[in-house]
């Protein structure tokens, strides 16, 4: 029989043992363009940015984030456990030569090319921002 000194620490050993080595990690995901859609684990969060709690239960768990918007090729990144990122930006975008290839040198930009470039500068900044140069 337990005695009642013990009790907190029997109380305190049973919470640990049913929580197991579980750890949480806090990332800020943000989206480019900021209308995209964020899915963590195939499941809708949000658009644009949003605060996502990861909790691994081993070191070969892991999360994955998409980023997708119509017209644009949807973007999949990977969080594990000892991935050092508190802010992930995930990017998608159609390529500017791939999406206007009737530009003509010397013409002005429409307002969707403008688009594009401006989306491909910032998927590429982000990128360095984030450590993930090529």
């Amino acid at each position: 029989m337990l005695r009642p000194s013990s009790a907190p620490f029997v109380l305190v050993l049973a919470v640990w043992l049913a929580t197991g080595c579980a750890r949480s990690r806090t990332v800020e995901i943000r989206a480019v363009p900021p209308d995209a859609t964020i899915r963590v684990d195939d499941r809708i969060r949000a658009k644009g940015r949003v605060t996502e709690t990861f909790t691994f239960t081993s070191d070969t768990d892991f999360h994955r984030v998409s980023v997708e918007r119509d017209g644009y090729r949807r973007q999949d990144v990977t969080i594990s456990p000892d991935d050092p990122r508190e802010v992930l930006t995930v990017t998608e975008y159609e390529r500017f030569t791939k999406r206007h290839d009737d530009w003509t040198p010397g013409t002005d930009l429409s307002p969707s090319q403008i688009e594009s470039v401006v989306d491909l500068v910032r998927e590429r900044v982000n990128r360095d921002l984030d450590g993930d140069s090529e």
